[in-house]
């Protein structure tokens, strides 16, 4: 019958249709899963390039991805028309992902015109900055940037949709296009304020503290030397090197000093208010003093910042430029001799009564300066540096105005100390000397720390920890080669109870003045920490109190030149889950900015129990002094023994 022959061939038609839909879909999802996958490593390539500030390696990336990677519809052939709602239905989502991978290209491309504005910065900012934007082109190319994180925001947000509507089939997992998007923000929000606090009339004013590491404090080297950095619409106007001494000849307010430091000053000023293991708290007491010295507030100058750089800053810039000649000091600086030669020349002025020790640094400030804005291959080498800096602690940021601050802690920059979850299960540890009275000695001394720590099957946490410190100034000049006095606190997780300590040095601090008779200020902040202080029971010389949502333990020691220290730290804390299966453990040490220590770890799984990480019940690793980060963070896995 002529109907049964239609429904025949219309069938035999129908399947013909569905193989021939069916075989390109499968072609077209093998050879876009086979682009995705490819286009999707390189855009990740290209991340990890602008990471490492490679921008140019990153964008050569961005723009491949750009360029090569098939929108869905040409790998099909066009729309589909089906003659079913259900092959209709798949046209809708095919169609769709066609759309995904056009935004993941046309996101590939804004990156790259993204990186080449930010290549564009590495190379010429420090003649944006030092030299004065002479063309006006700091704010339009800011501008530019911002533009681009826009578009770039925008693709990402789209691309993230794609994710959550189709799951796997979106280019890329969700979370990857989250994650980007977060910077992505973070970087357009920072534009969005630093823009008109660029263009503003107003001077702005940073302060750059040089931290002489070689007589540490607890953020950091001694604050004895900053530079007042005037900025105005975007570059420098002026640098003015001064001893910190200046502002505190000025400072007429009387405060009561922290109590160890009252062995060494009669009062509290800014040269000694780098005293908090919170490189921001220590910023903003020092930035307080210094505002109410007469130097600044008779001129109502107020600071909208401060940076701490260490010696390896300056080591860096001159083994980058290449040695530096200053014909008044007649000495020539090297990334070699650059703290001691700056030492000697400070403390030959000193005793010669000069009205300026520190003209030296004076002298060097602007002919480095002058050197790196005047050099590409310096200023990309110094982007280079400071990724390295920031991870190390040689560099420390606190801003006033609360999204660049933001922008800082989010990629490590603020010296912020670690601040654990209110679920966090692990163990804390942080070694902060202040050098109160032992001249530079910290220069020669040689450091290690050992933790050996056990984990319990209840949740115990036995540690051990043995901070050996060896004086190598012997025969050095004398400001080296005094006895190294230094108050030491060790940081460990709240409701950590003390078991034993050894190698203290039991000082009595007497102070110069009876403050309370002669009406000196008490300091809110140091009452806040001193208010929880108490002696340990049966351990003479250890106080603890509380400080960063810490427990600290302190004591003095103290090591002749040739001589060797070892304090011994024994105490034990409770995790909030004991171990199990799958559950992890998170080790976190902050170092201290400006130390230079080895760390050897020894973390002891639970019996019947070993670590997932390596296989072992034990889990060791060692920090030379060069490769110790400015934060260690170990997560490990229980997991049962076989």
């Amino acid at each position: 019958m002529p109907i049964r022959r239609f429904i025949v061939v219309f069938l035999f038609f129908a399947a013909a249709l569905g193989a021939i839909f069916a075989y390109r879909v499968y072609k077209a999802e093998r050879q876009l899963a086979a682009s995705a996958i490819g286009g999707l490593r390189t855009f990740r390539a290209g991340i990890e390039d602008a990471q490492a500030l490679q921008f140019e390696n990153a964008q050569a990336k961005f723009l491949s991805v750009g360029s090569s990677t098939p929108s869905f519809p040409s790998a099909v052939g066009g729309p589909i028309r089906s003659f079913d709602g259900a092959v209709r239905a798949l046209g809708e989502v095919f169609g769709n992902a066609g759309g995904a991978y056009r935004d993941f290209r046309e996101l590939s491309l804004r990156a790259a015109n993204l990186l080449g504005t930010l290549q564009k910065l590495q190379i010429s900012w420090p003649a944006y900055v030092f030299r004065g934007d002479k063309n006006g082109d700091l704010i339009p190319t800011l501008r530019s940037l911002r533009d681009d994180l826009t578009s770039v925001g925008e693709l990402g947000n789209r691309l993230a949709g794609y994710g959550r509507v189709f799951g796997g089939f979106a280019p890329a997992d969700p979370d990857d296009y989250l994650a980007l998007q977060a910077e992505v923000n973070r970087a357009k929000r920072l534009l969005d304020v630093l823009l008109p606090w660029l263009e503003s009339d107003t001077d702005r004013h940073l302060a750059v503290f040089f931290s002489n590491s070689a007589e540490i404090r607890p953020a950091g080297g001694f604050l004895g030397s900053y530079a007042e950095v005037t900025i105005r619409h975007g570059s420098v106007s002026d640098i003015t090197v001064r001893d910190i001494n200046e502002p505190d000849r000025l400072f007429i307010k009387n405060i009561v000093p922290p109590g160890p430091l009252q062995a060494l000053v009669r009062r509290w000023r800014a040269a000694d208010a780098n005293w908090f293991i919170d490189f921001p708290s220590s910023a903003v007491k020092t930035l307080e003093f210094m505002e109410g010295s007469a130097l600044y507030a008779s001129s109502g100058i107020s600071f909208d910042g401060a940076l701490a750089v260490s010696p390896r800053v300056i080591e860096d810039l001159l083994d980058a430029t290449g040695p530096l000649v200053l014909p008044k000091a007649k000495v020539t600086l090297t990334s070699k001799n650059f703290l001691a030669v700056i030492q000697e020349e400070v403390q030959a002025a000193r005793a010669a009564r000069a009205s300026n020790p520190k003209n030296i640094l004076s002298e060097a400030a602007p002919e480095l300066i002058d050197r790196i804005s005047s050099d590409a291959a310096s200023s990309v080498k110094l982007f280079e540096f400071l990724q390295s800096w920031i991870a190390k602690k040689d560099v420390l940021v606190f801003f006033r105005e609360p999204e660049f601050q933001s922008f800082a802690v989010a990629y490590g920059a603020s010296g912020e100390t670690f601040v654990p979850a209110v679920t966090w299960n692990g163990d804390y540890l942080a070694i902060v000397n202040a050098n109160i009275g032992g001249g530079k000695s910290d220069r020669f001394m040689k450091e290690t720390v050992t933790l050996q720590s056990q984990v319990g099957s209840d949740g115990v946490v036995t540690n051990h920890v043995a901070f050996a410190r060896a004086h190598e100034g012997r025969g050095e000049a004398w400001w080296y080669a005094v006895p190294n006095e230094s108050y030491l606190k060790i940081f460990v997780p709240l409701g950590t109870r003390l078991q034993g300590v050894s190698g203290i040095w039991q000082r009595t601090v007497v102070p110069k003045v009876k403050y309370e008779k002669e009406g000196y200020a008490i300091d809110p902040d140091v009452q806040a920490i001193e208010a929880t202080a108490a002696e340990v029971p049966g351990q003479p010389g250890v106080t603890a109190f509380k400080e960063s949502g810490k427990i600290a333990f302190a004591a003095w020691t103290k090591v002749s030149p040739g001589a060797t220290t070892t304090v011994v730290f024994d105490y034990m804390h409770r995790l909030l889950d004991p171990p199990a299966p799958d559950r992890t453990y998170e080790v976190v040490i902050d170092k201290q900015p400006g130390t230079n220590r080895r760390y050897r770890l020894e973390i002891n799984a639970p019996v019947g129990f070993r670590w997932r990480e390596n296989g072992l019940a034990v889990f060791e690793k060692d920090y030379a002094p060069d490769d110790m980060p400015g934060r260690i963070t170990l997560t490990l896995t229980f997991e049962r023994a076989l």
